[in-house]
């Protein structure tokens, strides 16, 4: 299954056409996973705007079939309450930015209206991430880290208190880790994984883009001017090539090059190992050798249990 995601932040659809052409160019592969990720914040989420999306996906499904999920990721929780029964129609799930003013037991209660996937917090020191994701956590939703980066330290740090916790949920940075180094496959990101011709990116004033991270370096055009006949173009074709170089060089010299690939492809074009990524994985790693001599019994943290225990279920065995 090829995997695509088409990310749509603040845009209200002026020229719907457009839209339908860039969905449409995205699936016309066979075997398309679709993610249409929603960003709004400042425009405001109403029906005709989930209509717009929904009903050119529909209409597209018409000619081909694929497979499409709608994330919706926002701040608006009364429009969220106002318009549960819509998002639930379309089975929108919702990642929901928290803001001081929110109430837990809200959003607690409408966990069974609303298809809340994710809570995100935003902060810029450790010692706010803790006291929010202390207090978020009672929700039951995993939790997604914006506009702060754990230190080393701070990472480890909580990485020891989260998966002994037996009230734990899931953190998005180790459920990307442990899922990389269990099934392969990381959960939410891009960085360490071949994301290049997976990713388009438009913003609120129609500019379009392979990549939401580096928007600076990834630029490719705007639909003001139409869409050209190829939604990636020749600056995307630059930065290919570049990292396919990079990548060989990486992988022709280095033992570690399947842990991170080489890195994200519009860093600096040379071979630059991430080291704080990889003291990640080493701990990772000893962590999981040690405990599975006990068969992972010492772990209390219910997030990981789960999920072992259904890698089980599938017949998967870490130990091989």
């Amino acid at each position: 299954m090829k995997q695509r995601t088409l990310i749509i932040e603040e845009y209200e659809f002026t020229k719907q056409e457009y839209l339908r052409e860039v969905i449409s160019r995205m699936v016309q592969d066979k075997d398309v996973d679709l993610s249409v990720r929603l960003k709004y914040y400042q425009v405001p989420i109403t029906r005709k705007l989930l209509n717009s999306v929904v009903d050119t996906i529909k209409d597209i499904g018409k000619n081909r079939e694929f497979f499409v999920e709608i994330i919706l990721e926002t701040d608006q929780w009364k429009n969220i309450k106002h318009l549960y029964k819509v998002l639930n129609q379309y089975a929108v799930s919702v990642e929901l930015l928290v803001s001081e003013k929110l109430k837990r037991s809200e959003v607690k209660k409408y966990t069974k209206k609303v298809l809340l996937e994710k809570l995100i917090l935003s902060c810029n020191n450790y010692s706010t991430f803790y006291q929010l994701y202390q207090y978020w956590k009672e929700v039951g939703l995993s939790i997604k880290l914006e506009g702060y980066r754990l230190s080393e330290n701070e990472y480890f740090e909580f990485w020891e208190e989260w998966i002994h916790d037996s009230s734990a949920v899931w953190f998005l940075a180790f459920e990307n880790l442990l899922s990389s180094r269990l099934i392969g496959k990381l959960v939410d990101c891009c960085e360490y994984s071949s994301c290049m011709g997976k990713y388009l990116y438009i913003d609120k004033d129609e500019n379009v883009y392979f990549c939401e991270q580096k928007k600076e370096k990834s630029k490719m055009y705007s639909l003001k001017n139409g869409i050209p006949k190829y939604i990636f173009n020749t600056v995307y074709d630059r930065v290919l090539d570049a990292a396919v170089e990079k990548r060989s060089k990486c992988k022709e010299t280095c033992s570690v090059f399947p842990l991170c690939r080489g890195g994200c492809p519009l860093d600096e074009q040379k071979m630059n190992c991430t080291q704080e990524y990889l003291k990640k994985v080493v701990h990772m790693d000893e962590f999981l050798g040690k405990e599975l001599i006990n068969g992972f019994a010492n772990i209390e943290n219910p997030c990981f249990r789960q999920f072992y225990l259904s890698l089980i279920a599938y017949g998967y065995n870490y130990a091989q």
